[in-house]
């Protein structure tokens, strides 16, 4: 069998179009998400709902949305952002959890990639710590949400498809019947 033949087969059978769909659906959230990076080396405001770590005076971690690090550093003036070094995990609830890679960079710096697996969303944020400052590098978050705004365009991709599948199992047909 051609690969013509085998292309038309795959693309035009009625089970391609909810696999083609639902693989659309997944890459358009990653696609939806790299889309809506903020890179602040550029110049670029971080998402405020990325999420960073800070260790307490008893040693023990927290975690907290970017949006709250100027009220933290108000209650909390004992913190340190710096971590142990090497990686590391933290659950914030039973619903979300963190994982975090902290290496050197300097006398008292630290570059921290923080991941948040979260009920609703997932978050990456890239920022270098001191003891009481975060400057911000790179953020990024999935959002379940984008799930419908990929759904269209997956859709759609997935229709075209099958459409040119069924077009040239037609074409083949009517070739093989003339």
């Amino acid at each position: 069998m051609n690969i013509v033949r085998v292309t038309a087969l795959v693309l035009g059978s009625g089970f391609f179009f909810p696999v083609s769909c639902t693989t659309g659906v997944v890459a358009g959230i990653h696609v939806l998400a790299g889309l809506k990076a903020r890179d602040a080396t550029r110049g670029e405001e971080p998402h405020p709902q990325a999420y960073l770590l800070a260790t307490l005076p008893n040693a023990s971690l927290t975690a907290l949305p970017f949006s709250e690090l100027d009220k933290f550093k108000k209650t909390h003036p004992q913190a340190s952002f710096l971590l142990p070094t090497g990686k590391g995990e933290f659950s914030i609830d039973e619903l979300n959890h963190m994982t975090f890679v902290a290496s050197s960079t300097g006398q008292e710096t630290q570059t921290v990639e923080a991941r948040l697996r979260g009920d609703d969303s997932n978050s990456f944020f890239r920022y270098e710590a001191s003891r009481n400052t975060i400057k911000p590098q790179y953020t990024k978050i999935e959002y379940f949400g984008d799930l419908f705004a990929a759904f269209p365009f997956a859709f759609a991709i997935a229709f075209c498809l099958y459409l040119k599948g069924r077009h040239m199992q037609k074409k083949m047909k009517d070739m093989s019947s003339a």
